[in-house]
């Protein structure tokens, strides 16, 4: 979904950051390091959050597109393999962040291994409801057992097996 945006609904070959495009928008709890819409990106850059317990990171896809997720993909956004996410729920909004689901809930999870601006990939449940909203939420401390910060750099949202996961 985020090169599909990036491409003007595959109108364009080249990519353009879906947030400079206006197609989405990412807005995150605290700035550490970097920008959100640096994760809608295809290159890699240096991003985290503040060391705030509940932090958080999300995305809204505009122009009325809403999707129905059954997998979603998060790269780590440091270069060094420091404050890697092991506790966090991806949340899917219907109504542009008014109510929450949560989509899949992530406990002391190392799917995304500890190395700089790496890749974890999870199926989801369902894939039956419709969302223009989604969060990543912090819930516990990173994989250093030291901090709340929250490094991300990448995010991809395939939905209904149409789009594939951009590795």
């Amino acid at each position: 979904v985020i090169h599909w945006l990036g491409t003007n609904r595959n109108t364009s070959t080249s990519f353009q950051n879906p947030h400079l495009l206006g197609t989405a928008v990412a807005t995150w709890f605290s700035t550490c390091n970097g920008a959100p819409e640096n994760a809608l990106q295809h290159n890699t850059s240096n991003n985290c959050t503040d060391n705030t317990p509940n932090s958080w990171w999300q995305v809204e896809l505009k122009g009325g597109v809403c999707v129905a997720p059954t997998h979603y993909a998060i790269r780590h956004g440091f270069v060094h393999a420091v404050h890697v996410l092991c506790n966090w729920c991806l949340e899917g909004s219907p109504d542009g962040g008014t109510t929450w689901t949560v989509l899949r809930q992530h406990t002391q999870d190392t799917t995304i291994p500890e190395q700089g601006f790496a890749w974890g990939h999870w199926q989801l449940q369902g894939g039956e409801s419709l969302f223009n909203v989604f969060r990543v939420m912090q819930t516990g401390k990173d994989a250093t057992g030291c901090h709340h910060e929250s490094s991300r750099c990448g995010a991809q949202l395939p939905f209904l097996d149409i789009f594939l996961l951009d590795q």
